[in-house]
C-alpha cells in the first residue's frame, strides 16, 4: 500500500497524516530485521571473546605497571 500526497521534511510527515508520536524513532525495512537464535548466541558469544581479550590486557598492563614501578 503506498501513501499518497506529499511528504514534508519540517513535520516528518504526509499531508493529512499526523506526525509519528515518536519521531526519533524511524527505522529502514532493512535495519528491523529480526535474528535468529543462533546468531544471537554467536554475537554474544563474539562480545564475550571480546570483553575477555580487553580485560587480559588491562591486567597485563597493570601488571606491568606494577613490576617496574
Amino acid at each position: 500500500m503506498q501513501r499518497q500526497g506529499k511528504f514534508d521534511i519540517k513535520s516528518s510527515s504526509f499531508d493529512g497524516e499526523a506526525k509519528p508520536a515518536r519521531p526519533w524513532i524511524r527505522l529502514k525495512k532493512e535495519e528491523v530485521r529480526i535474528r535468529s537464535r543462533a546468531e544471537l548466541l554467536e554475537m554474544r558469544e563474539q562480545w564475550r571473546r571480546q570483553r575477555q581479550s580487553e580485560t587480559a590486557n588491562l591486567s597485563e598492563y597493570l601488571c606491568n605497571i606494577i613490576d617496574t614501578g
